[in-house]
C-alpha cells in the first residue's frame, strides 16, 4: 500500500499522539513512519534515503495500523520536538508501538534508514511480537 500522506507538513508529538489508537496492544502493534517533508520545488523527499526507502515502505508496513508523520525540512528536522519525544535521530525511522505511548513513556522498538531498504529486516521488524 502506498503511503498516505498527511495534510499538513508538519506535525506536533501531540498530533502525532492522536493518530495511534488506544487499542494498540503487543498483538496489534502500531506503526509510525517518521519521514522528510516534502520539497515543493522537486515535489519529493529531500531526504535522499526517504526516497529510496519509500517503495519498501509502501510493500512492507501495514497501512491500516500506521501512520506518516512528517518531520518538517532539513532544518525544522534538526530543532524538532519529535527526536525527543519518540527517541529518533535519523530519518527514515519507523518506530513500531505496543502500547499506546504519552508525551513521556511508550513501549516501542525502531528501524532505522538503510535497515529499512533490507526487505528481510523489515519483514522481521514488522512480524515480530
Amino acid at each position: 500500500m502506498p503511503l498516505v500522506f498527511p495534510s499538513s507538513s508538519v506535525q506536533t508529538p501531540d498530533q502525532v499522539l492522536s493518530q495511534v489508537p488506544e487499542a494498540t496492544s503487543s498483538s496489534s502493534p502500531f506503526f509510525l513512519t517518521f519521514f522528510a517533508s516534502i520539497d515543493p520545488s522537486t515535489g519529493e523527499s529531500w531526504c535522499i534515503d526517504c526516497r529510496k526507502a519509500q517503495p519498501v515502505i509502501d510493500q512492507h508496513v501495514p497501512e491500516a495500523n500506521s501512520a506518516l508523520v512528517f518531520v518538517g525540512d532539513r532544518s525544522e528536522w534538526k530543532a524538532s520536538p519529535l527526536r525527543e519525544v519518540f527517541g529518533i535521530s535519523r530519518i527514515p525511522t519507523i518506530v513500531k508501538l505496543t502500547s499506546k505511548p504519552s508525551t513521556t513513556s511508550s513501549t516501542s522498538s525502531h528501524l532505522v534508514e538503510s535497515d529499512i531498504l533490507d526487505q528481510a529486516k523489515l519483514k522481521k521488524f514488522i512480524d515480530s511480537e
